[in-house]
């Protein structure tokens, strides 16, 4: 029996007939999808763990709105990931133990460190998609486009987007720039998530844009100016966004596209910048409070309490809120260099590297110095020599922020996402200086 509030036998009986899910040429209407999730509902274990490999199909997507039709917990794994890590999250997900209500466990990155499963209600999921949709203008006639992993919480967030809408997407098994320049150009979609390296590589393509067009959210780390400023002058119109894992995805979003920062929260979102000790602070940890935020680390109390204070959660993120509240992210505070009491914040330093027309990629770490407690270097995929680069970054950054050595290597390791993988990195940067 259908619950009564499950959004898509609502959606079915209200607009049977119009187009809710594509992939690879098939076509759902909301009648349709509401029949498949029906079907998928039998390999459901309501009130336990449901362990879920989710690649980009369609039926991940039956089965993730089964089981919050049933008030289940899915544990998301990411389909690329070795025996012995699909093996620890199996381990870790506990299948089949009792869990009290719906809710989707998505496990973090693990860029900065062991990945964690970061649980995800059904309420939370909504209140993200509910929010979104105010600053957007998303509604039932939107056209998503999603070539995110639904392993991770951007592709799992607009999921509920759609669903909350009764809108329509458009599933891709991943980010291919020659299907994403045909969809954004023939499928009249109005909607799209992103991040930089993506963004790049769907412009040395060099797509017609159409009008249909309203807003691509482009997030997952620090955007290179010069790529979003590209973006913009080419007619995409880019809206930077500031999310994470614990906060449903999207955090704060841009209402126009124009800018650098990463907008405003969300309507019912609080955001605050704090310092060491807790204390209000221009530039410093950035932590949030609100409906999306996440009930907690799986079975990880210490994890959680960690996170949690005083109703705020502890992005482990640093950034400054200029006068109209508007957002700009630094840095993962992990990433924080600090020189000699002075502050580095990797992404300015990085955006200056990019600049150089030599510089494929950039990246900034710190690294420890005897004397200056922590220093600078940049590994970098360039045509350049170091003494280049070097006069190239003293003309344009104050001198404690010049990185003290260059590595070039011949590509930078990423996310699935396309993020900065910051924990290889740091096995490449070589040992402690001076």
């Amino acid at each position: 029996m259908k619950a009564p509030e499950c959004p898509v036998a609502r959606h079915a009986a209200a607009r049977p007939a119009d187009a809710a899910l594509a992939f690879q040429g098939r076509r759902w209407s909301w009648r349709d999808l509401d029949e498949e999730v029906t079907a998928a509902e039998q390999h459901v274990r309501p009130g336990g763990r449901n362990v879920l490999v989710a690649h980009n199909t369609p039926e991940t997507v039956f089965r993730l709105f089964a089981a919050a039709r049933r008030r289940a917990w899915t544990v998301v794994i990411h389909p690329g990931l070795a025996a012995p890590e699909a093996r620890a999250r199996m381990a870790q997900s506990q299948v089949g133990a009792p869990a009290a209500g719906p809710a989707v466990v998505v496990f973090t990155s693990g860029t900065t460190g062991t990945p964690r499963g970061a649980i995800l209600s059904t309420r939370a999921l909504q209140a993200s998609a509910a929010a979104s949709a105010q600053v957007l203008g998303t509604d039932a006639g939107s056209r998503w486009l999603c070539n995110l992993p639904l392993c991770h919480v951007g592709g799992l967030a607009m999921l509920w987007r759609v669903l909350h809408d009764g809108a329509f997407l458009e599933l891709h098994p991943r980010f291919d720039p020659r299907m994403t320049a045909a969809a954004l150009q023939h499928d009249g979609i109005t909607h799209a998530s992103l991040v930089g390296t993506t963004l790049l590589r769907l412009l040395d393509g060099t797509p017609v844009w159409q009008h249909a067009l309203r807003a691509v959210l482009v997030g997952g780390g620090p955007a290179r100016p010069d790529v979003v400023t590209r973006a913009r002058a080419a007619g995409v119109p880019v809206r930077l966004t500031y999310g994470l894992t614990e906060g449903c995805s999207q955090v704060t979003t841009q209402r126009a596209p124009r800018g650098l920062d990463a907008g405003l929260p969300l309507p019912g979102t609080t955001v605050r910048i704090v310092d060491d000790a807790g204390s209000p602070a221009a530039t410093g940890g950035i932590e949030l409070r609100g409906p999306t935020l996440f009930d907690g680390y799986l079975d990880d109390p210490r994890a959680t309490a960690a996170a949690h204070h005083d109703g705020w959660l502890r992005t482990g993120d640093v950034g400054s809120l200029d006068a109209e509240g508007r957002l700009t992210v630094h840095c993962r505070r992990t990433d924080l260099v600090l020189r000699g009491g002075e502050n580095v914040y990797p992404a300015e330093v990085e955006a200056v590297l990019l600049a150089h027309p030599a510089v494929q990629d950039a990246a900034v770490l710190p690294e420890e110095h005897a004397r200056l407690g922590q220093v600078p270097v940049a590994l970098v995929v360039a045509g350049a020599d170091e003494a280049v680069l070097r006069a190239w970054c003293a003309d344009r950054l104050a001198r404690f922020k010049v990185p003290e050595r260059f590595r070039f290597v011949a590509a930078l390791p990423r996310t699935a996402l396309g993020k900065l993988d910051r924990a290889a990195l740091r096995g490449l940067a070589g040992g402690p200086s001076g």
